[in-house]
């Protein structure tokens, strides 16, 4: 598949798709995890209106603490 290859090539470069999601219920947190299993591809953010299930999303995914950054603009 052309698609696996290039994302495996992409994950070998450290240049990953960086995805954003909006919101963090049940799908979203369901999206952001399977997207965390795709080699290629990481969740670079996501938007909520509570912050703390992104920031607990992130974590579950084995994000470090340290770079998860909250806005609340």
């Amino acid at each position: 598949m052309e698609l696996v290859s290039k994302l495996r090539r992409r994950a070998a470069d450290v240049d990953p798709i960086r995805i954003g999601i909006v919101g963090c219920g049940q799908i979203g947190s369901g999206l952001a995890h399977a997207i965390n299993n795709l080699a290629g591809m990481r969740v670079a953010a996501i938007a909520v209106l509570d912050p703390g299930l992104g920031v607990n999303t992130f974590g579950d995914m084995g994000r470090d603490a340290a770079v998860i950054e909250v806005s609340e603009d």
